[in-house]
């Protein structure tokens, strides 16, 4: 995670700073981060309606379960 960070970071659009101790960092959102979030928002609401439209309601929920589960074990990594 500390790289994918970095990349935003070094575009201005996080700030990074340090935390309690070594292995934690504090993530903050820049004006600029702001900006770009509310200008991909539409975009990204339109994919997310486009996805709902091809998968249904089924497929939807089962991708949902999916993506959750994943989430899960990678946060035991």
């Amino acid at each position: 995670m500390s790289r994918a960070l970095a990349a935003v970071a070094s575009r201005g659009l996080v700030v990074l700073e340090d935390g309690a101790d070594r292995r934690s960092k504090s993530v903050s959102i820049t004006a600029a981060g702001v900006d770009l979030l509310r200008e991909s928002e539409p975009h990204w609401r339109k994919a997310q309606q486009q996805i709902a439209e091809a998968l249904g309601p089924d497929g939807q929920r089962d991708l949902d379960q999916q993506l959750d589960a994943l989430s899960l074990k990678i946060g035991d990594l």
